[in-house]
């Protein structure tokens, strides 16, 4: 959990065990680190600093440019729209849905981009899936660890986990429309006395 990227933990494990690797390898796990710390603004550790250090020899830096600036589809944004359009906020914490079976990396990105409203500083946003409802947590505050406090929102229906700053989870589900809303209700209220409940803690 002190590791800012899973990038940077399977990178290690190339370095310390002598396995080569190869440009397009290193690319990955270089753009890997960068997407997750969010090109080190966030949760940074020493082992992500070490890696890139490590790998800056190795990776195509055109291609990690070309990733940075194009990585957005165009059918991607009709996932920002529903998230915009059913966008939530109580007190610091928004709630926003980006439809049905959005890809996992895409549920993460519309998460950061909710804190980029002044309003919120602790972000969920979810879709559902074939078998249950997906969950990306992103925060701001270092007093509302997203990792704990998903895993404690989700205690007993499903499961989260992950860093201070960001944390996934998934709750299992195969119900009707209206028992997803209730659902849905459940899984908010939860978060928020969740956060109410550590707010009075560190005030």
């Amino acid at each position: 959990p002190e590791v800012g990227a899973c990038a940077s933990i399977i990178a290690q494990y190339f370095i310390e065990n002598n396995i080569p690797m190869n440009k397009r390898i290193a690319t990955a796990l270089t753009f890997g680190i960068r997407m997750d710390t969010k090109n080190l603004s966030r949760g940074v550790s020493k082992l992500d600093m070490e890696m890139l250090y490590q790998m800056f020899d190795w990776y195509d830096q055109d291609m990690i440019h070309s990733l940075e600036n194009s990585n957005l589809y165009f059918e991607d944004l009709m996932a920002y729209s529903r998230a915009i359009s059913s966008i939530q906020v109580y007190a610091n914490i928004s709630f926003a849905d980006t439809g049905k079976d959005c890809p996992e990396g895409l549920i993460a990105s519309v998460s950061d981009f909710m804190l980029a409203l002044v309003e919120v500083t602790f972000s969920i946003v979810y879709s559902r899936k074939r078998d249950g409802i997906k969950l990306s947590v992103r925060s701001e505050w270092p007093e509302l660890d997203a990792g704990k406090i998903i895993s404690r929102a989700l205690d007993g229906i499903g499961n989260g986990g992950g860093h201070a700053a960001m944390a996934g989870g998934f709750v299992p589900f195969k119900g009707t429309d209206v028992e997803l809303d209730l659902l849905i209700r459940d899984i908010q209220e939860r978060f928020i006395r969740v956060v109410r409940e550590v707010g009075k803690k560190e005030s």
